[in-house]
């Protein structure tokens, strides 16, 4: 998809007013001109029924290509959203479609229009998985984000150090965030 004009835009309506939240969208896109290309970046969400441009037009002696467009649905129900193709007023539409609460209306030049889920996992929903960070794990209270290796250790519960002792309990062969042990005493 691209836009050769100065006049050309990529737009973004809906057929109705949203229950709760906007339709937020994403563009990727790169400007194209004699001497290289520079990658863009575009997004906002929607407005109701109002138009709002998605891309704007590129500059005189520059092409705009398309590369990828996603659309959340964040809202409480379906939204039925248009995308379209605004020639100096002459408008053509691209794409209306149904996009479901938790899904992702997205295009791309390799795979064309799709429509995915991206709802968020549970232990009870399928879905995306998201990531606990470093503050997610001291607090302690997230119950459906996932775990990585290296933020393990700041979860409250988690341990601090261990190590293991041979022999006398003088010598340390192996531990974590220690380096030494001392023997005071019987079960000490």
């Amino acid at each position: 998809m691209i836009l050769a004009a100065t006049n050309q835009t990529l737009e973004i309506r809906l057929d109705f007013v949203v229950t709760a939240n906007q339709l937020p969208f994403s563009v990727e896109w790169s400007d194209i001109t004699s001497t290289g290309f520079t990658p863009g970046h575009s997004d906002g969400q929607t407005n109701n029924t109002t138009v709002v441009t998605m891309v704007s037009a590129p500059a005189a002696s520059t092409y705009r290509a398309i590369k990828h467009i996603s659309v959340q649905n964040k809202d409480t129900g379906f939204a039925r959203v248009y995308i379209q193709f605004n020639n100096n007023g002459t408008v053509r539409e691209l794409i209306k479609c149904r996009v479901g609460t938790g899904y992702e209306l997205t295009w791309s030049a390799e795979k064309g229009w799709r429509i995915a889920q991206v709802t968020q996992a549970s232990d009870s929903v399928a879905g995306i998985i998201r990531v606990a960070g470093q503050g997610t794990m001291r607090a302690g209270s997230e119950l459906i984000a996932a775990v990585t290796p290296g933020y393990q250790g700041y979860h409250p519960a988690m341990c601090k150090c261990w190590g293991k002792a041979v022999g006398a309990g003088t010598s340390l062969t192996v531990g974590y965030n220690t380096t030494s042990v001392t023997d005071t005493g019987k079960g000490k």
